[in-house]
């Protein structure tokens, strides 16, 4: 399944956050990810478009190394061949999400926008791969970028 959309306000993704856990002297703990994180997604970017996301919030509920939640965006900007493309607000569901130790994957509404990343303290940086279908001319893209988030 593709996401198939313009750029223009209607592409919608964001992100996740995690935090909490620790180790012992077992070894390391599952982190914990419940409760409400703020970030951004910055530098998407490939096939000569750019994207920005501010204003993210997820609200996220674990169960064992599984998440599901919910996620708002302020507002999502996109540079691309056809000009500049500004839209927000937007809101959509966390799926697929798992956390093991520090490691922290996720998707937004669907797996062609997908999170990865590392807990460190309140804290989660990675990447994301987003792979959306712009429709004629451009095609499907793959677009790479980070994110960041805190509680």
């Amino acid at each position: 399944m593709r996401t198939n959309c313009i750029i223009t306000g209607t592409c919608m993704v964001a992100l996740a956050a995690c935090g909490g856990g620790g180790g012992g002297s077992t070894g390391p703990v599952d982190a914990t990810v419940n409760g409400s994180w703020t970030g951004t997604v910055t530098n998407v970017t490939g096939s000569g478009v750019t994207c920005n996301m501010t204003g993210v919030v997820m609200n996220l509920a674990q169960a064992d190394t599984t998440f599901t939640g919910s996620y708002t965006v302020t507002h999502l900007t996109c540079v691309g061949p056809g000009g500049t493309q500004n839209g927000g607000p937007f809101a959509g569901t966390i799926a697929n999400g798992t956390i093991v130790n520090a490691n922290v994957a996720f998707d937004m509404d669907t797996p062609e926008i997908h999170f990865t990343g590392t807990k460190s303290g309140n804290r989660l940086t990675g990447s994301t791969v987003w792979t959306l279908d712009l429709g004629p001319p451009t095609g499907v893209v793959v677009l790479t970028g980070s994110w960041t988030a805190s509680r």
